[in-house]
């Protein structure tokens, strides 16, 4: 199993985290990885309007928090030693640390995320993911991150 280290947080916040991931859900199978990755931005943070100067025509493009949100993600999974894609259906466990009291919708960061994990190359495509599980914590003072645990369902 790959693990990817959360930077500068300590043992015991670790445990609960573990702890809190154990409960609830069974599979048949250990996750093929666990990354531990930075708060995804709302998808109403994703995109910006964007009217092409050459044609006038209209359209959406990522902003620069969903970039760097992209690239991060990329950069984490590439240095778990991730290598291949996973073929076949996917299934995804995510618990969302949030960055502050506030109430947060984690139903709006699942496109950021899914997206990220698709350009850092963990599966495919989006539609290979046919089951996930979204909660949220308050663990810990901190800018926020997730813990996402990715199951291989099917081979192919």
């Amino acid at each position: 199993m790959l693990t990817h280290a959360l930077p500068a947080n300590s043992v015991s916040e670790v445990a609960l985290l573990r702890e809190a991931m154990s409960d609830g859900h069974d599979f048949a199978r250990e996750p093929v990885a666990t990354f531990f990755l930075p708060f995804p931005p709302t998808v109403n943070h994703c995109y910006r309007n964007v009217t092409s100067r050459r044609t006038g025509r209209r359209g959406k493009a990522l902003t620069d928090e969903a970039k760097l949100f992209r690239d991060t993600v990329i950069l984490i999974v590439a240095r778990s030693g991730w290598r291949e894609p996973i073929v076949g259906e996917v299934s995804l466990e995510v618990m969302f640390v949030l960055p502050d009291r506030r109430q947060h919708d984690v139903g709006n960061c699942d496109k950021a995320l899914l997206d990220a994990l698709k350009h850092a190359g963990v599966y495919h495509d989006d539609f290979q993911v046919c089951d996930q599980r979204f909660w949220r914590s308050h663990l810990v003072k901190s800018p926020g991150y997730c813990v996402v645990k990715v199951y291989r369902l099917t081979d192919a």
